[in-house]
């Protein structure tokens, strides 16, 4: 079975980064919501980096809860972005983005939030 963690830091734009690692399913979705309520409910920076280039796996729910954050950055303006991941290659995203927000622009962020450019 392969660890997951899900990492923060303080960027030196002061912004907070969320990195979760390795497969985020299961329990380490929990770790991800968990981190994600904390920065947003109660350090609320002015802006969030969630960074998925070391998720091996982030499995539907996971993306749920993603999906939920960029809302609720939005509603407490504060700017969400993601950056590190392909969501147009994962299967039936496109469909589901299309179906809920519009199509995926670029293929590497989540519906309403802009890419970081690496």
């Amino acid at each position: 079975m392969s660890s997951a963690s899900v990492q923060t830091c303080l960027l030196a734009d002061g912004a907070t980064q969320i990195r979760p690692v390795g497969v985020i399913a299961g329990d380490a979705v929990d770790r991800l919501r968990r981190t994600l309520i904390e920065v947003l409910l109660r350090q609320r920076p002015a802006r969030i980096v969630i960074d998925l280039s070391d998720a091996n796996v982030v499995d539907p729910v996971a993306l749920g809860s993603l999906m939920a954050a960029t809302d609720a950055a939005q509603d407490l303006g504060i700017e969400l972005t993601v950056h590190g991941a392909d969501l147009a290659s994962v299967p039936g995203w496109n469909e589901l983005d299309n179906a809920l927000r519009g199509p995926v622009v670029g293929g590497d962020r989540l519906p309403g939030v802009p890419a970081v450019n690496s």
